[in-house]
């Protein structure tokens, strides 16, 4: 069965002679290594090294598609037009559009980017119509809870960890961070960071023995708050962790002891 995921983004076509190498020094990927029909995550960081946005890269064979967050569609597309000086690179945004993953068997289909979502083979397209996107491909809707349960049990930061202001490192996606690429908006605190110093806090996946909440209290075994749970779903759950707290084997979750927690690094 083929399933339609809503991934509430939408598209900004990057075109140009100059747009790959403009592009590279915008985000922490190596945009470089983009194979032709292929796809890949970056991140968009503040001037400080906060991740702004978590973006996907799909070549096409006239230019570059960047999906973005919907609610942020705007604010990044002002960021990224600031750094247009003198390249040939022009962006045209389609807010119309809207960004959706295709799971299951016999996803791959015509007009699709190959790519990953929370550890899954998918495959990424844009429509104005999701409705008429299901029929075209024979595909089911997955639901908003359902994509928001595949995230939280892959360990993936979302809209409630990523508003925390975090850097690579912090949200476990260094994995998108390229540390060989050369340089790109936001670079220095990140190299910083992985060569001198270590993260004050990460984040990390709980799994406890019944469902739990947003906002539920996460202390350790003195009873001593250190933060609280910023997703959830059935019994998996997300939490920042505190370094102080990285060698704790339990920790608990609103007063009961997680079955097991891990920091995670989400690719």
């Amino acid at each position: 069965m083929i399933r339609l995921a809503d991934l509430h983004e939408t598209l900004v076509e990057i075109r140009g002679d100059e747009a790959r190498s403009w592009l590279n020094g915008q985000l922490t990927c190596n945009v470089h290594a983009l194979p032709p029909g292929g796809s890949m995550r970056g991140l968009r960081l503040t001037k400080n090294g906060r991740i702004l946005a978590v973006v996907r890269v799909l070549d096409r064979p006239d230019g570059l598609d960047l999906l973005v967050p919907r609610d942020r569609a705007e604010e990044l597309v002002a960021d990224l037009d600031r750094y247009i000086i003198m390249e040939d690179v022009e962006l045209h945004p389609r807010f119309e559009e809207r960004a959706y993953a295709l799971l299951g068997e016999g996803h791959a289909q015509e007009g699709t980017i190959p790519g990953e979502l929370f550890g899954q083979p998918v495959s990424f397209a844009t429509s104005p119509d999701l409705d008429a996107a299901c029929a075209r491909h024979g595909a089911t809707r997955l639901t908003d809870d359902e994509l928001e349960t595949l995230r939280i049990e892959a360990g993936e930061p979302g809209a409630a960890e990523l508003s925390r202001g975090l850097l690579p490192q912090e949200a476990g996606l260094k994995a998108l961070v390229s540390f060989t690429k050369g340089c790109y908006l936001g670079q220095e605190p990140v190299v910083m960071l992985e060569h001198r110093g270590r993260a004050p806090k990460r984040l990390a996946r709980f799994r406890t023995a019944e469902p739990t909440h947003a906002g539920a209290p996460l202390t350790l075994p003195s009873g001593e708050a250190i933060g609280e749970i910023t997703s959830a779903a059935g019994p998996f759950a997300l939490a920042l962790v505190p370094r102080r707290a990285e060698e704790e084997p339990s920790l608990f979750v609103d007063g009961k002891r997680a079955l097991e927690w891990r920091f995670v690094d989400a690719g």
